[in-house]
């Protein structure tokens, strides 16, 4: 690796760092609303338990919170309750952000593998400045799953290889989490068996696989044997179509979307259609004026694609609805193609003022479609500055109220941590 290299590798790392890190900071001395449980839970013995029995006892790290185990997460805050509690919203807020500039390091060196380290760069730091995740961003735990699902399907869509054994064993450590905490790990577990199937890499993408079968396994009997699962009650196909046309509306920005099954102007419209078509021609064009050795990244780019189509369609029938965090695997797939597509232009000579062309209408959809949308999503009012609690005042106000009536049950974080009196007074 030469030093522009390692200089744009470090870039890309502390770019996402300081994005990721300002778009959490107002979580930084809160606990966010959908952390309590999890907290709670760990907390409170009386909260009624929902996980698993062993023969060893109740296993908590399995038991599952609105349709999701959350094994990760919980290991988390098991850890940092050994810290005094007072500083949880910081420990919080910084693995989370460490987490998330870290799957978008490993979405720079999947990208780099095939395309150079400008591509990486480019692709990571679209990753990180991707709107459709602002809504779950800030300092939470429960979103983690997110950018380690993105980076796993970057990571195999590009056939990225560590060079050292140490990175080696944190890939097959990194599958092995992922699949223990996420349901949709399924999508890169059927990315490996597909790679399995036509023996591409069988050696490493065996141990791939195996690495993230036992736990996904695991995951799956935890969740069949507890109540209360959210994919029981829902009725997906019906709103298959109706949502999946959400998925290109987010190329648009906030204003001119509408809602999720509302009919877009005629000027919307047309823009959508223009976005399309030159997102086609560049992939097209890429792909068309690529050398018999340049196989590897049409297969990537093409891949990236169906994933993109593909994994909309699971989110929708597993959940439901797209949410934002549903759009993050179809959108950075969508935009790490372009990305790439751009790039090989660019060094096709007799293409390269394509390429040019299209660099500056694929940047100029992006922050057309982010500026807007980042407005509207760091001001949802879940998320507000105003509607977190600093976690230092509201614990010790709880111990105020707890020393006058010691049998009560108080909010300690004020978001709605509410703890029996004797565990309140324990805390710090």
């Amino acid at each position: 690796m030469t030093g522009t290299s390692r200089a744009i590798s470090a870039l890309a790392f502390i770019f996402s760092l300081l994005v990721f890190g300002y778009r959490g900071w107002d979580g930084h001395r809160a606990i966010m609303p959908l952390d309590v449980v999890f907290v709670q839970q760990s907390l409170d013995p009386s909260n009624p338990f929902s996980g698993v029995n062993t023969p060893f006892g109740q296993f908590d790290l399995l038991r599952q919170f609105s349709g999701y185990l959350h094994t990760v997460v919980r290991v988390f805050v098991e850890l940092f309750e050994l810290a005094p509690f007072s500083i949880y919203p910081v420990l919080t807020f910084t693995t989370s952000t460490v987490i998330w500039a870290g799957c978008a390091w490993a979405v720079f060196l999947a990208v780099r593998s095939v395309a150079g380290p400008v591509a990486g760069l480019v692709g990571s730091a679209a990753f990180a400045l991707l709107p459709a995740s602002n809504i779950i961003l800030l300092a939470q735990l429960n979103a983690l799953q997110w950018p380690m699902l993105v980076a796993s399907v970057i990571l195999i869509a590009t056939n990225f290889e560590p060079r050292s054994t140490l990175g080696k064993l944190l890939y097959l450590g990194f599958l092995f989490l992922l699949a223990a905490n996420a349901a949709l790990a399924f999508i890169p577990m059927a990315m490996l068996g597909w790679r399995l199937v036509l023996r591409w890499n069988l050696r490493d993408t065996t141990k791939r696989l195996t690495a993230m079968c036992i736990p996904y396994a695991v995951q799956v009997f935890a969740y069949i044997r507890q109540p209360g699962r959210r994919a029981e009650e829902l009725n997906p196909l019906a709103q298959l179509f109706q949502e999946m046309y959400y998925i290109p509306k987010t190329l648009l920005p906030g204003f001119l979307r509408g809602a999720v099954d509302g009919r877009l102007s005629v000027v919307a419209s047309a823009l959508l259609l223009l976005i399309a078509v030159g997102f086609t021609a560049t992939v097209i064009g890429a792909i068309r004026t690529s050398q018999p050795k340049d196989q590897r990244f049409d297969r990537v780019v093409v891949e990236l694609i169906v994933i993109a189509v593909l994994s909309g369609v699971f989110s929708v029938v597993m959940n439901g609805n797209l949410n934002h965090q549903y759009l993050m695997i179809p959108m950075t797939c969508l935009w790490v193609a372009v990305i790439m597509s751009v790039e090989r232009l660019h060094h096709v000579p007799e293409y390269r003022h394509f390429g040019q062309i299209t660099a500056l209408f694929a940047l100029g959809v992006f922050v057309f479609s982010s500026v807007a949308t980042w407005d509207k999503d760091l001001r949802d009012p879940f998320f507000s500055p105003p509607g977190l609690a600093d976690l230092s005042s509201s614990l010790q106000r709880a111990q105020e109220l707890c020393v006058v009536s010691p049998d009560d049950r108080v909010d300690t974080s004020g978001t709605g941590l509410v703890l029996p009196c004797e565990i309140v007074m324990t805390l710090r």
